[in-house]
């Protein structure tokens, strides 16, 4: 889903790409340090919750929790 070279962008494009990969605004519970460790987890987790919801991405104030691993499945962002 997420480019090749998304680590190449600047932060403020990065945000643009999540949004319109989750289809809504965010805020960021806590924003993370722009690292590439930091940009690789957010876009992993945004393409595990998109594929684990079929497509959507869960709407404000939804956490879901893998049962088998007892933690939350969608990145720390809220959507608007």
């Amino acid at each position: 889903m997420f480019e090749e070279k998304i680590l190449d962008y600047s932060w403020e494009q990065f945000e643009e790409i999540i949004r319109k990969a989750i289809g809504t605004n965010f805020i960021w519970k806590i924003r993370p340090r722009d690292t590439e460790a930091n940009r690789q987890a957010v876009t992993e987790s945004i393409e595990r919750t998109l594929a684990e919801h079929s497509g959507s991405f869960p709407g404000k104030g939804n956490m879901f929790i893998e049962p088998e691993k007892g933690r939350p499945t969608s990145p720390k962002v809220e959507t608007l």
